[in-house]
């Protein structure tokens, strides 16, 4: 596993020539070479199962129900066991569990934010868990979401970190509000509280069209959060910075300091400016609008921010290169490196999603900001919107260009910067034929020897794809922990001595080990004939998230602190499903061959149904076979009985309490009772025992709905309160959270 990348692949050179325009260091390839050509593959992508239905509740009352929301990470399992002696359900996992206070903390975060970060807390020891729980339950709001997302969104390597002071999260958030609060053009746009379930917020600017109409735009919650609110760019460290003190590098560390002597990038430029440069926060005063749609003028935000860049920074640079924006604006010089950072930190302080484009081995890089979609722009050489400068300007056809996006992950966008581009489909499949998911692809591009040019990681299906500059000679090669391909870390195989434009090169790639995926046996379902009780599992792969390590990242040369790992979203993936007894549930669990009834392999979506026999106990999982890819599982499992009159009415001679729906909830929950009669009542009860609160029931059937108040209005105490009907022993949990 501690070579699972070939970290020697990487070696970083510590000497910087000046010359050199971006700021990352360039790998050492000298002893690298070319071995042959690589493998046309011939396989086929396997297809996914879906077998979504509606299911019909007609004469089956609900009893229990549980909500699918989750990481289920790689080799993990997730699922229900039924208790046929009491009818009962539990869940079943082995998923980490996170202490009481970080749980407390996801509880507080955004429903579609919590999946994330129970995984980022799932990740980290007990220590690392409350520090970071913490900070996000002290938290007010509105800042809670942009709290919680970047602890949710940076590495647990970084948080774990003792670069990382928990103030940059609260500081970071209060200055995204205070920057919107004196500036025209945009506005912070908050959708609910802490209060509702799904609460987020994003930014709403001001545009002006190229017909000269002035329209009001909203940006995507996703590309709010990612690319205005994370307190990382691209490679820096987030920290304390102190601008005074020279950056070193090698680890990039030698300036971080605490919040009493140093500065978060966020703050320093806009809030302060050496003498006799431009102050940002001034610049921006009175701006009306984002942009016109074609200028570079200083009446639109892009147009002053490009022009507080060319005042502030002098195309130049000596031996120091600085990745840190603090120490990039204190220094007034620099090559594109400096001038994309800079540009990124500059223009998400202005609040505007900004990020940055990269060419490795065409050496150079630049930013792209988004206004309805993704704009080119280099302040540096006042280009905008015109990303084919490069190629049809210079002469220059680039390898593959990448974003490098805040998380870590490289998307690639060469499509966007070649006239003609060509893909490389790269599939990893171990010694047995089986898809290998996360392992790393390394490109090179071969002009006069071999030079790094990307790399990425293959997602469930064993797949990567590269977008390329057409004419270039490309070779690949593969590392995972089931082994290399070509095995020498050192070779390479050719794909193309000149990529065509418009060609899809699909090249295979075989580790020497087989993956360790324990055998079943399908059985017959157990006959249950009295069909009392009924389970109905829901699901759908809502995304996979690809995972690798983050090699543009200055945590890498600290000498302490492994590679940071990132985690980024892609839609698709596969889960599957087993229906077992309590033998072969543990067989299935401690990953022995085991036996099953009613599978449903390779499935992205299923809806199934068992009826559970009468005794033992009886288990439906959703197993993640993968190698190092989580998947996020969204759904129900509900627990129904089936009604006796068999007709479209409850019985009237029964009573039933169902459990309430949301639980936890905040602020109000809903309660659905039969009874006996129509006079009965429903109580609910504290801890103590006591009756907070109680209903006459007009009808033998309905709903309560509950909203936290005692019976004069008065809001409870969060916490655990049990209710029942009078004339019911069946007493059920429900919990309030503030």
């Amino acid at each position: 596993m501690h070579n699972f990348f070939i970290i020697a692949l990487i070696i970083f050179s510590i000497s910087i020539n000046a010359e050199i325009g971006i700021t990352s260091e360039l790998p050492t390839t000298e002893n690298d070479r070319i071995i042959g050509s690589a493998r046309m593959w011939q396989g086929q992508q396997k297809s996914l199962v879906t077998e979504k239905k509606k299911f019909d509740s007609k004469n089956w009352n609900l009893l229990e129900e549980y909500e699918l929301n989750h990481y289920l990470q790689a080799d993990s399992y997730m699922g229900i066991e039924y208790d046929s002696s009491n009818n009962t359900m539990n869940i079943v996992t082995d998923l980490p569990e996170i202490i009481e206070e970080a749980q407390n903390a996801v509880d507080k975060a955004p429903k579609w934010l919590q999946p994330s970060l129970t995984n980022t807390f799932s990740l980290m020891g007990n220590y690392y868990q409350q520090i970071m729980a913490e900070v996000i339950l002290s938290a007010q709001d509105p800042y809670i979401d942009e709290i919680a997302f970047a602890i949710a969104n940076l590495s647990t390597q970084y948080l774990s970190s003792e670069f990382c002071n928990t103030q940059i999260f609260v500081d970071n958030a209060e200055m995204i509000y205070q920057i919107a609060s004196e500036l025209d053009y945009v506005e912070v746009v908050d959708y609910g509280s802490s209060n509702n379930e799904d609460y987020y917020s994003t930014t709403s600017y001001i545009k002006l069209t190229t017909d000269d109409q002035v329209v009001d735009v909203e940006v995507p919650r996703e590309i709010y959060y990612m690319y205005i609110v994370m307190p990382k760019i691209t490679d820096e460290i987030p920290a304390y910075i102190d601008p005074a003190l020279e950056e070193n590098n090698y680890n990039h560390t030698s300036n971080i300091t605490n919040p009493q002597s140093g500065y978060l990038w966020r703050d320093f430029l806009y809030n302060h400016s050496d003498e006799g440069y431009p102050l940002l926060s001034e610049m921006l005063s009175g701006v009306q609008y984002l942009w016109d749609e074609q200028s570079l003028e200083n009446t639109n935000a892009i147009g002053t921010i490009n022009s507080w860049i060319t005042s502030t920074l002098e195309f130049n640079s000596d031996s120091e290169r600085p990745h840190q924006p603090v120490r990039i604006y204190r220094k007034h010089k620099g090559r594109c490196g400096e001038h994309a950072d800079l540009t990124a930190a500059a223009t998400r302080t202005a609040l505007i999603p900004c990020t940055s484009i990269l060419s490795y081995s065409g050496d150079h890089t630049w930013n792209e900001f988004w206004d309805e979609e993704w704009i080119h722009w280099e302040p540096v050489n006042n280009y905008v919107n015109n990303p084919l400068v490069y190629e049809n300007g210079w002469g220059k056809v680039f390898g593959s260009v990448f974003e490098i996006k805040s998380n870590g992950n490289l998307k690639p966008v060469t499509s966007k910067y070649s006239e003609g581009c060509a893909y490389i489909n790269v599939h990893v499949e171990d010694s047995e034929g089986n898809a290998v998911d996360g392992a790393r692809i390394t490109l090179m591009v071969n002009e006069s020897g071999l030079t790094y040019d990307n790399f990425g990681y293959t997602d469930s299906n064993g797949e990567y794809i590269f977008e390329v500059g057409e004419s270039k000679s490309y070779a690949v090669r593969m590392d995972s922990e089931l082994g290399s391909d070509p095995e020498n870390s050192n070779e390479y195989y050719e794909v193309t001595a000149a990529a065509e434009e418009g060609e899809t090169y699909q090249v295979g790639l075989t580790s020497s080990q087989a993956m360790e995926i324990a055998s079943f046996t399908t059985v017959e379902e157990p006959d249950a004939p009295e069909d009392m009780y009924k389970i109905v599992f829901d699901y759908e792969v809502e995304k996979q998230i690809i995972t690798g390590s983050a090699i543009f990242d200055d945590l890498d040369n600290t000498g302490e602190i492994d590679s940071p790992i990132f985690y980024d979203a892609k839609n698709g993936g596969f889960i599957n499903f087993y229906m077992t007894d309590i033998v072969n549930y543990f067989s299935m669990a401690g990953g022995f061959d085991f036996e099953t009834f009613n599978p449903i392999l390779f499935s992205e979506a299923a809806t199934t149904t068992f009826y559970p026999p009468t005794s033992d106990w009886w288990y439906n999982c959703l197993k993640n076979r993968l190698l190092k890819t989580p998947i996020l599982v969204s759904g129900n499992v509900s627990f129904y009985e089936f009604n006796v009159n068999n007709d479209d009415t409850p019985n009237p001679a029964s009573t039933f309490l169902a459990a309430n729906y949301p639980n936890p909830f905040n602020p109000s929950t809903t309660i659905y009772y039969q009874a006996d009669s129509p006079k009965s009542r429903l109580k609910i009860f504290n801890l103590k025992g006591e009756v907070v609160r109680s209903y006459d029931l007009n009808t033998k059937q309905g709903e309560i709905v509950w909203e936290g108040t005692d019976e004069r209005g008065n809001k409870v105490a969060s916490g655990l309160y049990f209710y029942k009907l009078e004339v019911n022993k069946q007493v059920r949990k429900m919990i309030l959270l503030k």
